[in-house]
């Protein structure tokens, strides 16, 4: 099983978070960096809606938990902000995860094209 340096997980704000976390954590070299990143294409609003403050205190336990820096930004363009977050920080490999029925790989592809000049792989695990 190859391992990499560093490795980028990208989330959404579902308990999913967890398998893809733990899954990435395993293929990561000793001493490597394990970076979770969550890209909302709004601004929380933990007043209104108080599951969001949990999902996220969920995400920040299993990212803390597996050794993992978290980070939240917000944007629109999220295969972008992907790709340079992952340049920025010298990722060797970004995890992904794709739903079970899900046929279209449409975003993977889109992130693929904008690393395609970079050294960067990016691995999908079913969830």
């Amino acid at each position: 099983m190859k391992t990499y340096p560093s490795i980028l997980v990208c989330t959404t704000l579902q308990r999913d978070c967890e398998h893809l976390i733990h899954a990435a954590a395993h293929r990561l070299s000793e001493n490597g960096n394990l970076q979770v990143l969550h890209v909302a294409d709004r601004p929380f609003n933990f007043f209104e809606n108080i599951r969001e403050g949990e999902a996220l205190e969920y995400l920040f336990a299993t990212a803390k938990s597996h050794g993992a820096e978290l980070t939240i930004i917000n944007a629109q363009q999220i295969p972008e902000t992907i790709a340079q977050f992952a340049e920025h920080y010298h990722i060797r490999c970004i995890f992904l995860g794709v739903p079970r029925m899900d046929s279209s790989h449409r975003f993977e592809e889109r992130l693929q094209e904008l690393l395609h000049h970079s050294d960067i792989s990016v691995e999908t695990i079913s969830l």
